[in-house]
């Protein structure tokens, strides 16, 4: 399957030698056999030989603004490129940089039209994870519902191992604490507990676990057993179906989109680096599954409604068809 997608690509991105192949031996082969070759069908070929022939300078891939005139203008495009390549956030996942874009006013369009230009821009992206058909995730409605910990193993560039311990919201999805230290530590995750239990002052918490000895020893439990019932301490997998699937993917976010970009070489580094990963995906970065919003905002009730944007989306489509059909390419003309 790779294999085909890989020879529609190299198909795709030489369009132009696939072109005027085809119409160089068409007196000698005809053109539908000659399609049947490279596997294109005659009205993509069609489509391939109009654009070539009416190359439009109004166009950021001189496509014929009068004859596609839906298409992005050419500010558009490159507001999706420049996105794409700001160092701030160029490892987010690539709707996180949409939504991003949307809130900043900067680009008025589709996710699935982003996405269009963003593989058309030749952008790659991290492979789809595709859940298991007996996938049953956690579900939860509010803020401090429930709680979950966890601890990632980071290796810095000079060898050592980091343990990052990790307290989060399951809900809104917001890091609540964190903590770097030499092993996995109960202290550091009773720590982050009791320090968010103080801070927030929840009525009702299950606190989601794994089983590993950092969570289940006499430290956690003492904390536990002196909020007089306000946090319920469960075992993913164990004392519920549930897996603790969210706070396992969140590390995975941090690594890949925050950390290991970075290619940091200490544990000061580290700190610092860290410090600035979880306050960026706290504040500032929004997510697709949050309906937008950054974890901050749905943590503190403090939402914004995207359809504030998306509703602009049908205006912008009826300017971006009247600005490509009054162009003033001379082809076009």
């Amino acid at each position: 399957m790779s294999n085909i997608k890989g020879f529609k690509s190299l198909i795709k991105n030489n369009m132009e030698l696939v072109v005027n192949t085809v119409e160089s031996v068409k007196h000698s082969v005809p053109i539908n056999k000659a399609l049947k070759l490279f596997d294109i069908s005659r009205s993509s070929f069609e489509n391939y030989k109009t654009i070539l022939i009416h190359k439009c300078e109004a166009s950021y891939y001189k496509w014929c603004t009068r004859k596609m005139p839906n298409q992005l203008l050419a500010n558009e495009v490159r507001t999706i490129k420049n996105y794409m390549n700001h160092d701030a956030y160029r490892f987010w996942s690539k709707s996180s940089i949409y939504l991003k874009a949307i809130r900043d006013n900067s680009l008025s369009c589709g996710l699935s039209t982003f996405y269009k230009y963003y593989n058309i821009l030749g952008f790659t992206g991290t492979n789809i994870i595709t859940k298991p058909n007996n996938y049953n995730p956690l579900k939860t409605t509010k803020p401090n519902e429930v709680w979950c910990a966890d601890v990632t193993i980071f290796k810095t560039n000079d060898g050592v191992k980091h343990y990052i311990h990790i307290l989060m919201d399951h809900f809104s999805k917001m890091v609540l604490g964190y903590q770097i230290e030499k092993h996995s530590s109960g202290k550091t995750i009773r720590h982050l507990l009791q320090s968010a239990y103080l801070k927030y002052n929840p009525k009702q918490t299950l606190f989601l676990t794994d089983g590993g000895s950092e969570n289940v020893n006499a430290n956690v439990t003492s904390i536990i057993e002196a909020s007089d019932g306000a946090i319920q301490h469960k075992i993913a997998q164990h004392d519920v179906i549930f897996s603790n699937s969210m706070i396992e993917a969140f590390n995975k976010v941090l690594k890949y989109q925050f950390l290991y970009p970075k290619h940091i070489n200490s544990r000061t580094k580290l700190e610092t680096e860290l410090s600035h990963a979880i306050d960026t995906y706290n504040l500032q970065r929004p997510q697709l599954n949050l309906n937008g919003n950054t974890p901050f905002e749905v943590f503190n009730d403090s939402s914004i409604d995207l359809s504030t944007y998306s509703n602009k989306f049908k205006d912008q489509i009826q300017y971006r068809i009247a600005q490509n059909r009054n162009t003033s390419c001379k082809v076009c003309i």
